[in-house]
């Protein structure tokens, strides 16, 4: 099972596109602080930085509500892309596609709300059922 949690903050306004056949991509960044204490026994702080992916319903509702240090949960999966850059190096890219978002901005800001029935997925009625179904039939 690949599933990914990230809880954070947004380092960014996301860049919101869309393909020629309609569909929607947000692409944005979640910086996540970790807390340690050193040898000496002092607080140190250390940021991680991660790439997200966004598409369908989901990236339009990331597009109308995120915005630069919005506080966001994300629920989704690990994909690598491997690629030679210009100069013939191999890189490797990590980013996260997102499969469903939590708002967790304080209530003063401007949030949407969801119902059960309106569940905050990129995915339509179709694949959420498909979905589920292969969840029910998990044997744990």
């Amino acid at each position: 099972m690949n599933k990914h949690l990230i809880c954070g903050n947004t380092g960014a306004d996301p860049e919101v596109t869309s393909t020629e056949t309609g569909l929607t991509i947000a692409k944005f960044t979640i910086a996540v602080n970790e807390y340690r204490k050193d040898q000496n026994g002092e607080k140190q702080e250390e940021t991680t930085w991660f790439n997200v992916v966004a598409f369908g319903k989901l990236a339009e509702l990331v597009g109308s509500y995120v915005k630069k240090g919005s506080k966001l949960l994300i629920v989704g999966r690990l994909k690598k892309k491997q690629f030679t850059d210009q100069e013939g190096n191999n890189r490797l890219f990590v980013e996260t596609i997102a499969d469903e978002i939590e708002f967790l901005s304080p209530k003063n800001q401007t949030e949407p709300k969801f119902t059960e029935s309106e569940p905050a997925t990129g995915y339509n009625d179709n694949q959420q059922r498909l979905i589920q179904e292969e969840q029910d039939d998990l044997p744990f």
